[in-house]
């Protein structure tokens, strides 16, 4: 049984660096795309006083 534990809880720190790597891409994506959003609003702000 002390075998089992041990395997069950490497591959709950397999998956927790996983899990912690797609976070970390999703804050990054959330990050571009706020700075997308805030360009292309700038434009057609531009473009709308223009």
């Amino acid at each position: 049984m002390p075998d089992r534990v041990a395997l069950l809880e490497e591959h709950a720190a397999a998956v927790q660096h996983e899990l912690d790597a797609l976070l970390a891409q999703q804050a990054r994506l959330a990050e571009k795309l706020a700075w997308y959003r805030g360009e292309l609003a700038a434009r057609q702000a531009a473009e709308i006083s223009s």
